[in-house]
């Protein structure tokens, strides 16, 4: 087994994504989170990712795993001090990720990465499902035919400065070594 690679800056993100608006639809679906935007009287998109935070914050510990870490995903052109609702396209819902060490893991199909981050995995659909589940259970009104799987190159949990935001509990973490190993198990670490 090799070691765990060194230059974890950025991880490819594996999961589920949303469009803004239907992020919006379903955080305003669950009652506890319509209530704290209720208060609001001028509401941004951040505002909803935030009542999403507050929102998991809030739930018993056991609940909480079930809760999948969001990511904004940007325009690739967007300039860093531009308004989240003018740079932003969608929502990641976070389920696994895989370090990285360059594009060639997801452009060249012979690299061993290639297909872990690109193939939706039943497991995946799982946590999907366990998720929405939990939503349901909350009061709220989750369409998943609105979910589309995805990757994303982003900041590695272990760099990422909004980690405590971002909770990634409940997160697979797939490193190479462990790659082959992982899926035949079907189980995973949390970072």
């Amino acid at each position: 087994m090799s070691a765990q690679p060194t230059n974890t800056r950025y991880a490819y993100w594996v999961g589920y994504q949303l469009s803004l608006d239907d992020f919006k639809n379903l955080v305003v679906s669950i009652p506890q989170t319509k209530a704290r935007l209720a208060a609001n009287k001028e509401i941004i998109y951040n505002d909803y990712f935030c009542a999403y935070l507050k929102w998991r914050r809030s739930l018993p510990k056991e609940q909480r795993k079930n809760v999948l870490r969001v990511l904004y995903r940007f325009k690739p052109d967007a300039p860093s001090d531009g308004k989240t609702e003018q740079t932003a396209t969608h929502i990641v819902f976070c389920i696994r990720f895989v370090d990285y060490t360059g594009t060639k893991q997801v452009e060249d199909p012979k690299n061993p990465d290639y297909t872990v981050i690109r193939s939706e995995r039943k497991e995946d659909k799982q946590k999907l499902d366990s998720f929405v589940e939990l939503v349901k259970q909350c009061g709220g009104k989750p369409d998943v035919k609105k979910f589309g799987f995805t990757y994303m190159k982003e900041l590695h949990p272990t760099t990422d400065w909004r980690n405590g935001l971002h909770s990634s509990e409940g997160v697979e973490y797939t490193w190479s070594a462990l790659r082959e190993e992982l899926d035949a198990a079907s189980k995973g670490g949390t970072s």
